[in-house]
C-alpha cells in the first residue's frame, strides 16, 4: 500500500514538472507552444479525471452546444480558450477534487525562483545595435564593473546596480512573464498557514515584480494579499470587472472621439496627442494626475518623469503614461467600431468579415484595434453572441472552484492584457488540484 502511494506520488510529481517544464517554449521556435499547451491540458484532465467527479451539468450543456457554430467561421487559436472553459464547466465537478499535497514547499520555490533568475533576460541597445542580456550576465558584468572601480578608486561612488528596465522569462513578455511566476509562487507556497503564505509570497512576489516591472503583475499580487487579508465576495468583484471595463470602454470613447487619430503615422504624433490633448484631461485627476509623463506648461519635465530618470524600476507605477493612453485609445476605437458595425460583431472573427468587405484594412487590425485588454479582445475575437456565451461560463466556472481567489486575480490583471494571459490557465488549473493551508 505505501510503496503504490509512493508511486502515485513520483507520477503525480512527473506530471506536474512536464507541465511546468512546457513554459519553457512560451513563444520558442523549436517546439510549437500548440503541441505543448495541448500536452500540458492533457495533463489537467487526467489529473481531474483521476482526483475530481465527471458529470455532465445539463443545466448549461445546450448553451455550450452553441459554441460549435465556431466550425463555420475561419478558425482563430482563441477558441481553444473558448472551449477549454466550456468543456471544464460542462463536464467536471470542479468543486469537488481531492487535493495533492507538496512537499518541501519552501525549498521547491527557492529552486524555481533561482531558475527564473538564471533564464531572465532584456532587450537594450549597443551601439544601434539590439542586443539581449540574462540577467545573470548583467550582474556578472556589474560585478566586475564593481571590483574594478574600488581597486582603482577606493569604494566611494562604486555603486552596484542593475540598469536595464524590464526583465522577462526567456521570450515572454514582461506582463505575463509576471503573472506567470506569481502563480508558481502562489501554488508552491498555498499550503503554508496564512502568516507564512502572506510574508513569502509577499517577498517573493516583490522580486519578481522589481525585476518585471508589470503594471499587470501588480494588480495580480495586491488582489491576491487583499483577499487573503480581507474576506470578500468573489462573485461581487466579478461582476465589478464587468462593469470596471464597460465603464473604461465608455471613457476610452469619449477619449479617443475626441482626440487625434494618431494610428498609421510617426510615432511622434502619437506623443504629440498624448502631451496636447490628453495630459490636460488627466491633469486635475487625484492620483493620475500625479502618475503621468506629462510635461508642465513650462516645459520642465514634471517630477515623476524625474522621478523615471533617477530610478527607473518607478516605471511599474507610471498609470498613465504613453503605453496607458494608446491602450485607452484602443479600446475607445474598438467600442466606435462595433457602434458603427453591430452586424458583423454578432458572430466569431468579425475583424475578418470587415476586411473582407473592405470597411477596415490590415494595419487597422494590427494597430488600433488590437486592443490589449481581455473583455475587448473576447469581443473582436468572437463575438458578441459567443462572447456572452464566454462571460457566462466564467461566471459559472468562479461559482464551480474553490480557488476562488486566483481566479479574481486572474481576471483582473487581465484588463490590459490579451487573451493570451489563458496561455496560463493550465497552471491556474494546477492550482485547483494543489491542497491549500488555509481558507
Amino acid at each position: 500500500m505505501i510503496s503504490l502511494k509512493i508511486q502515485e506520488n513520483t507520477l503525480n510529481l512527473i506530471l506536474i514538472s512536464i507541465i511546468f517544464l512546457g513554459s519553457f517554449f512560451f513563444e520558442n521556435s523549436i517546439i510549437s507552444f500548440k503541441l505543448i499547451y495541448v500536452l500540458q491540458i492533457l495533463i489537467i484532465f487526467y489529473f481531474l479525471i483521476k482526483y475530481s467527479k465527471i458529470k455532465i451539468d445539463k443545466k448549461i450543456i445546450f448553451l455550450n452546444f452553441i459554441v460549435l457554430t465556431i466550425v463555420f467561421f475561419k478558425f482563430d487559436k482563441s477558441y481553444v480558450y473558448l472551449i477549454l472553459i466550456c468543456f471544464l464547466n460542462t463536464f467536471f465537478f470542479l468543486n469537488k477534487i481531492k487535493n495533492i499535497n507538496l512537499n518541501h514547499q519552501i525549498i521547491l520555490q527557492i529552486f524555481f525562483t533561482i531558475i527564473m533568475l538564471l533564464f531572465f533576460k532584456t532587450s537594450t541597445s549597443l551601439n544601434n545595435i539590439n542586443i539581449e542580456l540574462f540577467l545573470f550576465e548583467e550582474i556578472k558584468k556589474n560585478y566586475i564593473h564593481h571590483q574594478t572601480c574600488i581597486f582603482n578608486n577606493g569604494i566611494e561612488n562604486c555603486e552596484f546596480n542593475i540598469k536595464r528596465l524590464r526583465y522577462r522569462f526567456l521570450n515572454l513578455h514582461s506582463n505575463l512573464t509576471a503573472i506567470f511566476c506569481l502563480i508558481i509562487t502562489y501554488i508552491l507556497l498555498k499550503d503554508l498557514n496564512k502568516k507564512s503564505f502572506i510574508f513569502l509570497f509577499s517577498l517573493f512576489g516583490i522580486l519578481f515584480l522589481y525585476l518585471t516591472l508589470s503594471k499587470s503583475g501588480l494588480i495580480f499580487f495586491l488582489t491576491i494579499l487583499v483577499l487573503t487579508l480581507i474576506n470578500l465576495n468573489t462573485k461581487f468583484l466579478l461582476l465589478c470587472f464587468f462593469v470596471f471595463n464597460l465603464f473604461l470602454g465608455i471613457v476610452s470613447q469619449n477619449v479617443s472621439s475626441s482626440t487625434t487619430d494618431f494610428w498609421d503615422k510617426d510615432p511622434t504624433v502619437g506623443q504629440e496627442v498624448y502631451q496636447k490633448e490628453f495630459c490636460p484631461k488627466i491633469k486635475q485627476i487625484p492620483i493620475i494626475g500625479f502618475f503621468n509623463e506629462c510635461d508642465k506648461e513650462d516645459n520642465s519635465k514634471n517630477d515623476f518623469i524625474k522621478k523615471l530618470k533617477i530610478s527607473p524600476h518607478n516605471l511599474i507605477f507610471n498609470v498613465m503614461g504613453y503605453s496607458t493612453f494608446y491602450k485607452i485609445h484602443s479600446y475607445g476605437m474598438v467600442v466606435e467600431s462595433i457602434s458603427n458595425n453591430l452586424q458583423y460583431y454578432l458572430f466569431p472573427n468579425p475583424l475578418y468579415r470587415l476586411q473582407k468587405n473592405q470597411i477596415i484594412n490590415k494595419n487597422d487590425i494590427t494597430s488600433k484595434l488590437s486592443a490589449h485588454g481581455l473583455f475587448f479582445l473576447v469581443l473582436l475575437k468572437y463575438g458578441l453572441i459567443l462572447g456572452t456565451v464566454f462571460f457566462i461560463n466564467l461566471y459559472l466556472f468562479l461559482k464551480k472552484i474553490n480557488e476562488k481567489k486566483l481566479f479574481i486575480a486572474f481576471m483582473f490583471s487581465s484588463t490590459f492584457l490579451s487573451l493570451d494571459i489563458f496561455l496560463l490557465f493550465p497552471f491556474f488549473l494546477l492550482s485547483l488540484l494543489i491542497k491549500s493551508g488555509y481558507k
